[in-house]
């Protein structure tokens, strides 16, 4: 169970690397932490739902993306990199995402193996 000291450090990050969450439950993307055109950090806990993402956070994972989330779900015991493929709303075009995982208790996820 989260504290709610926890809970609002969680959220200082959020905005920090994220923005403020919008009336659309969008946060847009802070220039100066977008990893290369336009990665950025996020984290879902075990159940597959986003605690930190600019497009999906406190929303369950879609569909389409249930293959790779239990990928990450997996390698994020030992940590390690997956690849999968995602529309970048960025361009509107389907792309192949790099993505680095490890468990982070703090943010829902525990050591699954």
């Amino acid at each position: 169970m989260e504290t709610p000291q926890l809970e609002e450090a969680q959220e200082k990050l959020r905005i920090k690397l994220l923005g403020e969450l919008d009336d659309n439950n969008v946060r847009p993307l802070v220039q100066e932490y977008i990893v290369g055109e336009s990665g950025y950090l996020f984290a879902i806990n075990e159940q597959g739902t986003s605690t930190m993402n600019p497009h999906l956070e406190g929303r369950e994972t879609p569909e389409e993306y249930s293959k790779a989330v239990e990928e990450m779900l997996n390698k994020g015991a030992t940590g390690g990199f997956l690849t999968y493929e995602s529309l970048n709303l960025l361009t509107n075009k389907t792309e192949e995402k790099l993505v680095y995982v490890k468990n982070e208790p703090y943010w829902g996820m525990n050591n699954r193996r």
